[in-house]
């Protein structure tokens, strides 16, 4: 073999040495290429669902919609927080979603529900499907913009709803007082109970004392409640376990009998943690002075007084910081007053001389019995008045607050909606 021949096979042998390799790497491509695209890191789909339970926690349920219709994974993580609160405030609403709960793509979220509103009409077959689509109910709110009640049915149907723990009733009337115990009574986990403007047509009825033995409430809110109603209320709640499992206590614009709710304070003195109280002059003018001699001590760590305009006076101001230091035992933490905006407008005299009340109030929260106390909150609110600058206004009652200035007490002074906080 000559050296020309030699080399033309050597060329050759290599030549097919280098297609057989390109046939491999052209056969294997398609598996390197899918390794590759596997190894590229996805984006955790926890990651998508904190930022939809961040969406849901600030409420923001038209973000949630649209993300509800990006991808499958979104959508059932937007439905089990848009489905979290449901309000029926129509009839064609009730409607569209009883027969939505017919419906297999939407059935099983209805499970999720944990706060009702109902604002409509309710008969008792109605009653009874909602309890049976949404069975996981904890808090349930019904009302009207008027006096017509909304709950055809039955009031103790209630009960169906078994898991209800808030209960919140808002102008609706009730054929009698005991309809609304049974009402109450019916439900066993209830333990926060709001009453705004309700009535019932039997006022001058005594209330059943027998119903409410079982009831362990630890929230009472009542507003906008007319007398008897109100002092008939409270009566029936003196003979109940509430007196000694209460927390917090929130009573506003309620025309009652002075003693009945100066008895019930008194009762639930040692259990409240939390006292709310705004004062009407029309039903209340006598409080705070029946207050002063009633020998009452709270145990409180948050209260909240508020007085309107005819009880916002030099006279009641004194007697409110009298109460103050008469009244509560070390651990009060912040105290909110409420008072009527009429006291800082007029000359410059007169707002100074109602304002000089102030410097007492100073005085007495640099006791000992308020040491534990970290913010105060003093509120001008009720009718607008023009010559009421809400900055100018704000300087002038520090002004009259000099010790709390030097303690370390946050300071809130809101007038007409405008915040100021002063460290």
């Amino acid at each position: 073999m000559t050296v020309l021949q030699s080399k033309t096979q050597h060329v050759s042998t290599t030549r097919q040495a280098m297609s057989k390799a390109r046939l491999t790497n052209t056969s294997s491509a398609p598996h390197k290429q899918a390794s590759m695209k596997n190894a590229v890191p996805v984006f955790p789909l926890e990651i998508f669902e904190l930022t939809l339970d961040e969406l849901h926690s600030q409420s923001d349920h038209k973000a949630l919609s649209i993300c509800a219709a990006v991808c499958r994974a979104f959508a059932h993580r937007c439905r089990v927080h848009l489905f979290r609160r449901m309000k029926i405030s129509t009839t064609a609403i009730k409607a569209h979603l009883i027969r939505l709960s017919g419906q297999p793509h939407a059935a099983p979220y209805f499970k999720y529900v944990r706060s009702l509103s109902i604002m409509c009409s309710c008969t008792l077959e109605d009653v009874v499907h909602l309890s049976a689509i949404m069975p996981n109910v904890e808090a349930l709110e019904f009302a009207t913009g008027n006096v017509t009640p909304v709950w055809s049915a039955p009031p103790t149907s209630l009960v169906l709803f078994s898991t209800i723990s808030t209960l919140d009733i808002r102008s609706c009337t009730f054929p009698s007082l005991e309809t609304l115990q049974q009402t109450i009574d019916s439900l066993p986990q209830l333990s926060t109970l709001k009453l705004q403007g309700v009535r019932w047509h039997d006022s001058g009825a005594l209330p059943n004392f027998a119903l409410g033995q079982k009831l362990h409430l630890t929230k009472l809110i009542l507003e906008f409640m007319v007398s008897p109603n109100a002092t008939s209320f409270l009566e029936w709640l003196l003979c109940t376990p509430i007196v000694d499992t209460i927390r917090v206590l929130d009573i506003a614009d309620c025309a009652m009998s002075t003693p009945v709710l100066l008895h019930f304070l008194a009762r639930v003195q040692n259990s409240l943690d939390k006292l709310s109280l705004r004062f009407r002059s029309h039903s209340d003018s006598n409080v705070l002075d029946a207050w002063r001699t009633a020998g009452l001590r709270f145990k409180l760590t948050s209260l909240d007084i508020g007085l309107d305009e005819r009880l916002t006076t030099p006279c009641r101001l004194a007697l409110l910081v009298n109460i103050l230091e008469n009244s509560f035992c070390q651990g009060l933490r912040r105290l909110r007053l409420r008072l009527d905006a009429s006291i800082v407008s007029g000359g410059k005299t007169w707002v100074e001389g109602n304002l000089a009340l102030l410097e007492a109030l100073d005085v007495v929260l640099q006791k000992d019995l308020f040491r534990d106390l970290h913010r105060f909150n003093l509120v001008l609110e009720g009718k607008i008045h023009s010559d009421i600058d809400p900055q100018s206004v704000t300087e002038l009652v520090m002004k009259h607050l000099p010790n709390l200035r030097n303690r370390a007490v946050l300071v809130e002074i809101q007038v007409y909606g405008t915040l100021f906080q002063l460290q």
